[in-house]
C-alpha cells in the first residue's frame, strides 16, 4: 500500500494515525484551532500545538489560530 509514497511521506502517516486515536481519545476537548495557511480545522489547542505539518493536506503548517464563535 506505501510502495509508491516517498520517505517523508511514510512518516507522516504514523503521525496521522496517532492524531486519530488522539482526537478519539480527547472528546472533552474543544477542536477550535484553524491552521494556516491551509485552513484546515477539527484539533484541539494541544494536539495542534504537538504538528509541523497539516494531517490532513500534509502542507507546513505556518501558524495556528483560535476559532471564536
Amino acid at each position: 500500500m506505501y510502495s509508491h509514497l516517498s520517505d517523508d511521506e511514510k512518516l507522516i502517516l504514523p503521525i496521522y494515525k496517532k492524531l486519530e486515536l488522539l482526537r478519539a481519545i480527547k472528546i472533552s476537548d474543544q477542536a477550535n484551532i484553524l491552521l494556516k495557511l491551509c485552513q484546515h480545522t477539527g484539533f484541539c489547542e494541544e494536539c495542534a500545538s504537538k504538528l509541523h505539518i497539516c494531517p490532513i493536506c500534509r502542507s507546513d503548517i505556518q501558524e495556528r489560530s483560535i476559532i471564536t464563535d
